[in-house]
């Protein structure tokens, strides 16, 4: 099994690279005013365009607080939804006040529908606080030596605070990628979850064979 896991990983990174060499001379035309294109095998960089510079992230900032939450808790652990939980601006997985639903479940819908309202749930299990779970977002980010990244909220709304680079959320979903529950539902095409059905936002995942993930993010959720 994990043979047949690396041979799809190795495949889909050298499909990769074929792409990139014949399109070298399109590279222009990519409309991303930041990009980096990654061998994790070779560890070398392929492409790049402006890859350190600190741009909005919107909820790609949840792949730091899904790796946070894939370390930090049991993904059994039951905890009961509360108010505040709810109602958050935004993408959402619909919470409900005093729902009792898992961790996990609170992933997928944190990974699957983008839910801002999973996020700041997930944010709030530790210490009740929102800001201490983004205090430790930016102690694993300087760990990682995400230099051009600074997180204000765990969701990905909007603040010119909150900010991170294409070079820096390589090295971010490189590492998460390894933790084996983030990988697992990352690569979720869809589920059903807390009596819920859950379709994955991530359209690579449907159109490009070998995708194993990770997460989109688009200002016009918010």
């Amino acid at each position: 099994m994990w043979e047949m896991v690396f041979l799809k990983k190795l495949i889909f990174c050298f499909t990769l690279c074929l792409l990139l060499i014949c399109n070298v001379c399109r590279a222009s035309e990519i409309s991303a005013k930041s990009a980096v294109l990654y061998d994790c095998f070779s560890e070398k960089t392929l492409y790049e365009r402006a890859a350190d510079a600190p741009l909005p992230m919107a909820s790609t900032t949840k792949i730091m607080t899904c790796l946070l939450s894939c370390e930090l808790f049991d993904p059994e652990q039951t905890v009961t939804v509360r108010p505040e939980w709810c109602n958050i601006l935004g993408s959402s997985m619909y919470l409900r006040p005093d729902e009792s639903i898992k961790i996990k479940d609170l992933l997928c819908g944190l990974m699957l529908m983008s839910g801002n309202d999973a996020a700041v749930a997930l944010a709030s299990v530790k210490t009740g606080n929102v800001s201490d779970f983004v205090g430790l977002m930016n102690e694993k980010a300087r760990s990682l030596g995400m230099d051009n990244t600074h997180f204000t909220n765990p969701s990905g709304l909007d603040d010119e605070l909150h900010y991170t680079s294409a070079n820096d959320l390589r090295k971010l979903t490189s590492f998460a990628l390894e933790n084996p529950l983030f990988a697992q539902i990352c690569a979720l095409k869809q589920t059903q979850a807390a009596g819920r059905f859950m379709a994955n936002h991530n359209k690579l995942l449907f159109t490009f064979e070998g995708a194993v993930g990770v997460k989109t993010g688009n200002v016009s959720d918010f």
